[in-house]
């Protein structure tokens, strides 16, 4: 059950009729912003909302949230009270949007709003920003986790020194941790990471600065705003970006490979504006600058590379070694 008291007299705290409806041990709570909502999160996988009010603070169970596949560690609410998120053992964040139905006459509503995953293990704390727009949680493996909530993206991922057992903000900027060893840390929440996955070599942002380029065995195009992947283009097995030029007016992309080819990419989708065409015979193709009068759309019955009068694209050749020639990077090979 869950336990209540008032403490309008600090000094002489009373308490109040028991709230229950959970059949096993309750092991998070919290009350919404407006004080009229508490949510309790327990063993049983779920978690409940009480309404309050009146003088006497009156409970009425509202809603029973399920989905969860294992206890329910933590609750919280953003501050306009329109989001609920709880951290479980199964290594995921739940999350609801909350509302009234009927304009407020009804009893509150709350709606599945998704999950955020990247945990490897328990979840066991969730807090949200004080703007709504960032959520961080703490987890058994000793991870605070920080998700950007517009596109679900993880964007900071900071190694505690043991599990983290809760987490609070100040301010948007910094997090406060307490993890099992006895310790709190305070974090200074890093500039977003995209989680790109596909061995990083180049990066390049659009001449509007609206988009990133990011290449590896891949080519990946991410919103710099919200942080979230908007294209990709696979690359042959074995191969890597040596390096990337947008045209100017970001109008394509032009990705230098390791296999000695230029690929020249559509600005929104990656979808390859014709085939790679090859700049060395022998060795990679290390590094390009682009310049273009038009758009580099073909023209029926015309192919890319185009000729010299719409377009150039200047590649590096193979560079003259010193003495050790310069080892192949861990994830391709030359």
């Amino acid at each position: 059950m869950v336990r209540l008291w008032s403490v309008r007299d600090p000094a002489r705290p009373v308490a109040l009729p028991a709230l229950t409806g959970p059949a096993s041990t309750v092991y998070s709570v919290a009350f919404s912003p407006d004080g009229r909502t508490l949510a309790a999160g327990g063993a049983d996988n779920a978690v409940r909302l009480w309404t309050l009010g009146g003088p006497a603070l009156t409970a009425t169970l509202t809603a029973t949230l399920t989905g969860p596949g294992a206890l329910v560690s933590g609750v919280a609410f953003s501050s306009d009270g329109r989001e609920l998120a709880a951290s479980s053992q199964d290594s995921k964040v739940w999350l609801w949007k909350l509302g009234a139905a009927n304009g407020g006459a009804a009893p509150l509503r709350a709606t599945p709003d998704g999950t955020l995953a990247h945990a490897t293990t328990w979840v066991n704390a969730v807090a949200f920003s004080p703007d709504g727009a960032t959520l961080a949680a703490g987890t058994s493996d000793a991870d605070v986790l920080v998700w950007n909530l517009a596109s679900r993206a993880l964007t900071a991922k900071l190694p505690a020194p043991e599990p983290v057992t809760s987490v609070t903000w100040d301010g948007t900027g910094r997090i406060a941790t307490s993890d099992a060893d006895g310790t709190a840390t305070i974090w200074t929440v890093p500039a977003p990471v995209l989680l790109a996955g596909n061995a990083t070599s180049a990066a390049s942002y659009r001449p509007d600065g609206k988009v990133i380029a990011v290449g590896g065995t891949s080519v990946q195009l991410w919103d710099a705003t919200s942080h979230a992947q908007v294209a990709a283009h696979p690359l042959p097995a074995n191969t890597f970006v040596n390096g990337m030029a947008w045209a100017p007016g970001g109008t394509f992309l032009a990705a230098a490979i390791s296999d000695g080819t230029v690929l020249l990419l559509d600005a929104a989708t990656l979808a390859p504006l014709g085939p790679a065409f090859r700049v060395t015979a022998t060795g990679t193709a290390e590094g390009q600058a682009g310049t273009s009068t038009r758009s580099p759309t073909p023209r029926p019955g015309t192919s890319w590379p185009p000729p010299a009068t719409t377009g150039r694209c200047t590649s590096g050749t193979p560079r003259p070694r010193r003495r050790g020639r310069r080892r192949a990077p861990a994830w391709g090979s030359r």
